[in-house]
């Protein structure tokens, strides 16, 4: 890369994603190396929390990650995040680390399409981390990895030089635009109890379940739904601490509408809904932008059921 050639001239964050044996770890070290970025990995923090404190290293090493991401962010200084990131919990809190130091970020995900290379890779790797135990060509295969709901950056490593893939990278990074990439991702719902909400709005509305992690270090649930087919926005039942918290169950929004369910078939959904006891608060009603009722969750939340009607 020649001077002058950085992919982004403000401080960005970097966050890189992809299984171990991909080649994520290798084209990191290079984008660090030829912008000047500080590189963070997570494989190095949690084998250093392992030797040091001697405790079981569940989310520790993130949650240190991520603090110095921030500190070198607000500094001026571009980050580049090596770690598997293989969940959505973490993918948004890296995203999160940019917003809170008021910078870009772009999610680069590291994959070789290619089975069997991929595992000759895995189990031909040298140790690069002091004590580190390399997971098994087993392990990566049944690891735990979410599907991507956000648009990100694809770099294929299979059958490809280092040449070729970090080519690919830098003119996927120059592409314009491609450094900040904004999107609604969760809304949070403050609920009572996970089961008594999951039960709704699961089990009522029908809404897919997309994720259910417990936090340890937080003693808390990481629980995530959305409307079947919905590829944006999601909603976090985030279960009320406190007594204020707890305050603004049912009423985040002080008596109005709080959000608008869209459909592809009013009748049917209001109809499926009405037999499952939902309680509609405003009878439906043709208005010049489609077909709309009102209803209650089971917190006392308004809800617009809303058709859209089509564009002339």
């Amino acid at each position: 890369m020649a001077a002058g050639e950085s992919p982004a001239r403000e401080p960005t964050l970097y966050i890189f994603s992809g299984l171990p044996g991909s080649g994520k770890s290798t084209l990191s070290k290079w984008l660090s190396a030829q912008t000047g970025a500080v590189y963070l990995r997570i494989d190095t923090i949690e084998q250093a929390l392992r030797e040091l404190c001697s405790f079981d290293v569940q989310g520790e090493g993130y949650g240190l990650a991520y603090r110095i991401a921030r500190d070198n962010l607000r500094l001026g200084a571009s980050v580049v995040a090596d770690s598997c990131n293989p969940i959505e919990l973490t993918r948004r809190a890296w995203e999160q680390v940019a917003r809170d130091a008021g910078v870009g970020y772009v999610n680069i995900e590291i994959v070789c399409s290619d089975p069997a290379e991929h595992r000759r890779r895995a189990e031909g790797r040298t140790v690069e981390v002091s004590g580190l135990k390399q997971p098994t060509w087993d392990e990566i295969e049944h690891r735990e990895y979410d599907a991507w709901t956000v648009d990100r950056i694809v770099v294929d490593t299979a059958g490809r030089s280092e040449t070729e893939c970090q080519r690919d990278l830098l003119s996927k990074l120059s592409t314009p635009q491609r450094a900040m990439q904004h999107s609604l991702g969760l809304i949070a719902i403050v609920v009572r109890d996970y089961a008594e909400a999951l039960a709704f709005y699961t089990g009522v509305l029908g809404f897919d379940l997309i994720e259910d992690t417990f936090i340890p270090e937080q003693n808390k649930r990481w629980v995530v739904v959305a409307p079947k087919g919905a590829h944006e926005t999601r909603i976090l039942l985030a279960r009320a601490v406190g007594d204020e918290q707890s305050s603004r169950i049912g009423n985040q929004t002080g008596g109005r509408v709080f959000l608008f369910l869209y459909t592809d078939d009013f009748w049917r959904d209001y109809r499926a809904y009405r037999a499952r006891g939902v309680e509609f608060v405003r009878e439906p009603k043709d208005e010049r932008y489609g077909t709309v009722a009102v209803f209650r969750d089971l917190y006392g939340n308004l809800w617009d059921l809303l058709e859209p009607r089509p564009d002339p």
